[in-house]
């Protein structure tokens, strides 16, 4: 079973992120900052984030920029989930990282499509 690590300060979106993703099979862990994220990542490794960029203390682009640094996880899929939907902010992402940028709101399928495109790439 695939682990996704779902990363949002607000409670009621990973909530409904984390019963979205366990019912279409995936097992699912949450940290509500930035901090709490790379920590978990750190225990362990996860195969997808999914990742709000707008968190007091360390933004979504940092945490990215972290993973990215950090050869125990680097590898893994990045998934911006963000209200913030400029193209600067698009440019951000991709520069920090991210492999998608999703804004919010989001259509749940859509989510689950770019999940499973980014973890079927990985497998090859």
């Amino acid at each position: 079973m695939q682990t996704i690590l779902v990363v949002d300060d607000d409670e009621a979106q990973v909530i409904s992120l984390t019963h979205f993703l366990e019912r279409e099979g995936f097992k699912t862990v949450s940290a509500r900052s930035g901090a709490e994220a790379l920590q978990t990542l750190d225990r362990s490794p996860c195969d997808l984030v999914v990742l709000d960029v707008a968190m007091p203390g360390m933004d979504g682009f940092e945490v990215c920029k972290r993973i990215r640094s950090t050869d125990k996880v680097k590898h893994v899929p990045v998934i911006f989930l963000s209200a913030k939907a400029s193209s600067a902010d698009y440019r951000t992402g991709t520069k920090s990282g991210g492999d998608t940028y999703i804004t919010k709101p989001f259509r749940n399928s859509q989510l689950l499509m770019m999940i499973n495109s980014l973890l079927a790439m990985r497998r090859r």
